[in-house]
């Protein structure tokens, strides 16, 4: 997952960025100055999680942007300006996002294809993975500063922690980490809500898979099963929402 994207991350490659670098530079100025209702920087599409990359890139490379009294900006040409100005280049902070970007997406990878290995074996995980990992689409996007590789992995791991409570055990903790990374991908880009949709999917098969086998049953039998999974929803939404709110 790795050695395919820590290469050129300090190469120009796509305007998509330039505005998620302003959008960054807003969002850590607002939280410098504890002006939160100026962190809302998304154009309608959150993107909270690549602000959060770009603000930990801003501690590392330029901590002091947010006391410089610069305020927001809208438009990246007024943006680029300041930072010409100011002698910062914005390469420097769009190269330590990319690196750090790839880090966290290389982990959650790593996680996914454990959770994977436990489920269907080592052979076809590996096999799976590797198709993922050099997969051109996923390799392009996962090294640039933008939304759609943070959702696309945050969801795919919430969705296999998901698979793993619901068949391989029930153990809470997966549905915990189901939760909450599904909440970081909404955080990430605003269609990681269809993950709640697919949770919602899982747990009805879920249900009638219970209610099929424990036809004899009959009523009593279907409200038991239909409370075991309601309850599963809620813990899961809990917890999405919960690092919706924390982040």
């Amino acid at each position: 997952m790795l050695f395919p994207r820590i290469f050129e991350l300090n190469k120009f490659v796509t305007t998509d960025e330039t505005i998620w670098i302003m959008r960054s530079s807003n969002f850590y100025y607002a939280l410098g100055q504890r002006e939160f209702e100026n962190t809302s920087q998304s154009g309608g599409t959150i993107g909270a999680f690549t602000m959060w990359v770009a603000t930990a890139a801003y501690l590392i490379e330029y901590p002091e942007y947010r006391g410089m009294g610069q305020g927001y900006f809208e438009f990246f040409i007024e943006f680029n300006d300041y930072l010409d100005r100011k002698g910062i280049d914005p390469l420097v902070i769009v190269n330590t996002s990319r690196v750090i970007n790839v880090a966290i997406l290389s982990i959650v990878i790593g996680i996914s294809f454990v959770l994977t290995k436990k489920m269907i074996g080592v052979y076809p995980a590996l096999l799976g993975f590797l198709l993922i990992a050099f997969d051109p689409w996923y390799l392009a996007l996962s090294r640039i500063s933008h939304t759609d590789a943070p959702q696309a992995t945050f969801q795919f791991v919430s969705l296999l922690a998901f698979i793993s409570f619901v068949h391989f055990g029930r153990k809470p903790i997966m549905l915990i980490v189901s939760g909450f990374l599904g909440g970081i991908a909404l955080l990430a880009k605003i269609m990681g809500i269809t993950s709640g949709l697919v949770v919602v999917f899982l747990s009805l098969l879920s249900y009638l898979e219970d209610i099929i086998r424990d036809r004899p049953k009959r009523v009593f039998g279907y409200f038991l099963a239909g409370r075991k999974h309601v309850k599963t929803v809620a813990i899961w939404t809990l917890f999405f929402f919960l690092a919706f709110a924390v982040f």
